[in-house]
């Protein structure tokens, strides 16, 4: 992403931001972006040369409008976590 030879690391998760991690060789450090407003469930990233042009661009993945769920500022989604068998764990 940055260039400079090194790997990094593109991160994605529910009920948060896309993340670039820039790798030096011994540190991993997160990058400001453009993505870093783009809140929501996202499931997936992938990267491959769309446009042709030598470098690899980003194609990720989220629930969107057609979600089933329709939280809104008003009415936001609530989850409730727990570990409700007793085992010591949280199921995911």
């Amino acid at each position: 992403m940055v260039g400079d030879g090194n790997d990094d690391l593109v991160t994605v998760s529910e009920w948060d931001v896309p993340k670039i991690h820039r790798t030096s060789g011994r540190r991993v450090q997160r990058m400001a972006s453009s993505l870093d407003k783009l809140s929501g469930w996202w499931s997936t990233v992938e990267a491959a040369d769309l446009d042709d042009d030598g470098d690899l661009d980003l194609i990720l993945g989220n629930q969107g409008e057609n979600l089933h769920y329709k939280p809104s500022q008003g009415k936001p989604m609530k989850i409730w976590i727990n570990d409700f068998d007793g085992n010591g764990t949280i199921a995911q």
